[in-house]
């Protein structure tokens, strides 16, 4: 058996390592940006052990949505569940997950039910600004309030880690469910819907069986905390 493309060491001793430095180079540049590519797009773990299950959502203030009006936790008292997600404008997966988004806000929100859906950007960078999230909901149409976590006070208090994670509060705010909305990246795929599941389960007086899944998506970029200085 024969290959079509062959590669053939030097001869001399001074051209071999050369040779086999170009080799080792090659192999670490490829390991190296699978490892990359996994921390930062291939979220398969459930993230922050710290905020968990039965933990009391962190009230929060001053979220500003694309429409600039100011969003606080109060605003949402009236409701019997609460569905945080956390998205941003540029993650791929956070992309494909676009329309799911508008279908949540059709299914729990527009139908005037004891559902609410609050969607966070809490990324840093140029491209997540407040005004390219606007640019973004008349572009795409999006249907449910997008708002800005200037700060990411809320994705901290949270711990969230991923774009898209979803976390599922009760009547008295306490978390019910956090991570991924379903068990698929594409839509068509998906058989279990872990998101529709607590919040039936809330509606219904029934424990919420499913209370974590490992969240998919890119890492949410925060901004870098220096250690103050002491005088």
């Amino acid at each position: 058996m024969t290959c079509s493309h062959s590669v053939t060491a030097p001869n001399t001793p001074s051209t071999r390592v050369s040779f086999l430095l170009q080799i080792f180079r090659r192999i670490l540049k490829s390991f190296s940006v699978s490892v990359l590519g996994v921390l930062m797009i291939a979220g398969t773990v459930v993230a922050n052990d710290d905020f968990k299950p039965g933990d009391q959502l962190p009230p929060f203030s001053k979220l500003i949505s694309t429409d600039r009006t100011e969003w606080n936790s109060s605003r949402f008292d009236d409701a019997q569940v609460l569905i945080i997600a956390f998205t941003c404008n540029r993650c791929p997966y956070s992309v494909d997950y676009e329309d799911r988004l508008n279908l949540l806000h059709r299914k729990y929100v527009k139908s005037g039910g004891q559902v609410r859906l609050l969607v966070i950007n809490s990324n840093a960078g140029r491209d997540e600004s407040l005004e390219r999230m606007a640019e973004r909901v008349k572009r795409e149409q999006f249907e449910f309030r997008y708002v800005k976590d200037a700060d990411q006070s809320v994705a901290r208090s949270v711990g969230a880690v991923y774009t898209p994670e979803f976390f599922v509060f009760d009547e008295e705010r306490r978390l019910v469910y956090k991570g991924a909305l379903d068990d698929a990246t594409n839509a068509d795929d998906a058989e279990t819907h872990y998101v529709n599941d607590a919040v039936a389960a809330i509606l219904a007086g029934t424990p919420v069986e499913t209370t974590a899944a490992g969240a998919r998506g890119c890492t949410i970029r925060f901004k870098r905390r220096r250690p103050r200085r002491t005088p």
